[in-house]
């Protein structure tokens, strides 16, 4: 995620909530859509003269000829696309398309140097509509028989590499289809899309993810839930095969999220229920640990994040007995999906442990000077990390709140990142009502807590003794 830059005010923009089982933000991945096919066919996007009637200078006279729209130029119009595509209406964007592709055609049939990167460009420019078609219910049936006959030729002609990315596009607007059409027959042809992938092919993150984000939603929203299952479970292999191991635990969280998939949605919309739906859900959860372990990491992180709330309502007893099951249940796991159990669980402990106990706010702030808090007030201690989105967000929210004065509270700021001395400055002046700590009493505190998940909060009176913590919830 991007870092967020206090020299130039890490309020300003304020981005949406993470999703918390894979870091990226659902909404901007969902709804970018088209424009980032850019990463998926792996295309160079560089930002290139929109003019292609440009003037051109002779290589060899130095004497400028305007020669009209050359190959070159053609290529280079079709090569990008308005920064505000994503923006405009499904039918301006097809247009837009639609233009750009029957110029790369042209390009395409030529024997011209130029007719091989418009291929490329052809690949981006179905793959883009097809995913617009998909998503907005149009017939996409044109766009996937232009891309059969990109692949068979790319077949042809031995070009693993092209036919890969084909074989993505096609099972990304596939598994587009069932988020809001899924009978039998659209089951199928996903599926048949699915089986196409080389997983030793799926190394990109990036796009590996829009797929996974897809795919959660088609078990979301379909209605058929034994099909949506049989097919994450299918994705979910080929995702296993891949050698890069975050994608390989993509994989593992497809196969765990039909049967957790409650926890999933309790964890990411983060609810306020009362305290029998409460004892419900972690009643379900005990038995679904015991019944099916977990196979991600991600699913033990999302439990991991479950029970933590037990401890921010202080029902402490409850915590404990699930810490106990969700270790039990993770010892015949992968031994790097144990060893983050173990790490998580400890640190869970810690928190319980430091409930009711006194903490000791005493150190240095940023600047290196004596950390005093007054003692005639409570303390909130917000554990924060400027490159998470939603951390910045959580800060950004207390100070245009006010909700501190409220509380009449200090607000003690614990970085968790090594910030120069000038962003720290900077930050401080944007944030002068509160204290910041960014250095060995950071580190003691982040370690005390045993905090492994940003934004954290911890509530202390005026005497010290911690009396709530946990990750807010609003």
């Amino acid at each position: 995620m991007q870092e967020i830059d206090p020299s130039k005010g890490f309020f300003a923009s304020i981005p949406q909530r993470v999703l918390l089982l894979t870091g990226f933000r659902l909404g901007d991945l969902l709804k970018a859509g088209a424009v980032l096919l850019v990463a998926i066919v792996g295309i160079r996007y560089v930002v290139l003269s929109t003019d292609a009637d440009a003037e051109n200078k002779s290589s060899n006279s130095g004497v400028v000829k305007s020669l009209g729209p050359t190959d070159e130029g053609k290529l280079r119009g079709v090569s990008q696309l308005p920064s505000d595509f994503s923006s405009l209406q499904p039918v301006e964007r097809l247009g837009i398309l639609n233009s750009k592709i029957a110029i790369a055609e042209d390009l395409a049939k030529s024997d011209g140097e130029f007719a091989d990167p418009a291929i490329e460009q052809l690949i981006f420019l179905y793959g883009v509509r097809c995913n617009i078609e998909e998503t907005e219910g149009m017939d996409p049936e044109q766009t996937y028989r232009k891309m059969a006959g990109l692949r068979q030729a790319a077949f042809s002609a031995g070009n693993s590499k092209r036919v890969g990315q084909l074989d993505f596009l096609r099972a990304l607007a596939a598994t587009a289809r069932l988020s809001h059409r899924a009978d039998r027959a659209d089951f199928r042809f996903a599926s048949d899309a699915i089986l196409n992938l080389e997983s030793e092919n799926l190394v990109n993150v990036n796009e590996v993810t829009k797929l996974f984000l897809y795919a959660l939603d088609v078990q979301k929203k379909s209605p058929d839930k034994a099909s949506a299952e049989i097919y994450l479970s299918l994705l979910g292999d080929k995702f296993a095969g891949s050698p890069e191991p975050s994608i390989v635990n993509l994989g593992r969280s497809l196969k765990d999220y039909p049967k957790y998939v409650t926890f999933y949605e309790a964890a990411m919309e983060l609810p306020d229920s009362s305290r029998e739906a409460r004892l419900k859900l972690y009643k379900d959860m005990f038995a679904a640990v015991e019944d099916s372990p977990p196979r991600s990491v991600a699913t033990y992180k999302i439990i991991v994040q479950l029970t933590d709330r037990l401890v921010n309502r202080s029902e402490v007893d409850t915590a404990r007995i699930l810490i106990e099951r969700i270790s039990k249940s993770a010892e015949n796991a992968d031994p790097a999906i144990r060893v983050l159990v173990d790490e998580s669980i400890e640190n869970i402990k810690k928190r319980v442990a430091a409930l009711g106990s006194k903490v000791d706010l005493t150190g240095s702030k940023h600047d290196g000077s004596p950390l005093q808090l007054p003692n005639s007030k409570p303390t909130t201690i917000v554990f924060w990390r400027p490159s998470v989105s939603a951390s910045a967000e959580h800060v950004a929210n207390l100070v245009e709140s006010n909700l501190y004065d409220q509380w009449n509270s200090n607000v003690l700021v614990v970085a968790q990142s090594e910030l120069t001395d000038d962003h720290l400055k900077r930050v401080a002046k944007q944030i002068s009502k509160f204290t910041i700590v960014d250095n060995a009493t950071s580190k003691r505190l982040t370690k005390h807590f045993g905090i492994d998940l940003v934004p954290y909060q911890v509530a202390v009176d005026k005497n010290g003794v911690v009396l709530r913590l946990g990750a807010p919830t609003n």
